[in-house]
């Protein structure tokens, strides 16, 4: 099954069901604001003027705030990923950013208050 659209064809799988979307390659990934602003890292987004910070624990958002910097708002969402989902975590910078010479995880204890309180 082929579907057209303006920019090229897109062959459907054979078992493509209801429900089934099929999108341009070339169609961006992360969504963008009003601004054009769009970030590099996992968690992070642009927020009237900041890169807020979010990321879910079980069923709830928790907001990890807001930083001038994008590079930052990653490294929190790093933190708080590590505190809730161990060394296995997907992040945005490498984990040894986060270790201590002991090889211990460094924690963070405005991020840890955030988690604990909202979550």
């Amino acid at each position: 099954m082929l579907l057209v659209s303006d920019e090229k064809q897109v062959q459907l799988p054979a078992a493509a069901g209801k429900g089934f979307k099929a999108r341009p390659e070339n169609k961006q990934r992360h969504r963008t604001s009003k601004q054009g602003k769009t970030s590099n890292y996992v968690g992070v987004c642009w927020n009237d003027g900041d890169w807020g910070v979010r990321i879910q624990k079980g069923e709830v958002k928790v907001s990890l705030g807001s930083f001038a910097e994008e590079a930052d708002a990653g490294a929190a969402f790093d933190k708080a990923a590590l505190l809730l989902r161990g060394r296995t975590a997907k992040l945005n910078f490498p984990l040894a950013n986060y270790l201590n010479e002991a090889g211990h995880l460094v924690e963070d204890q405005q991020i840890q208050a955030r988690i604990v309180k909202r979550g």
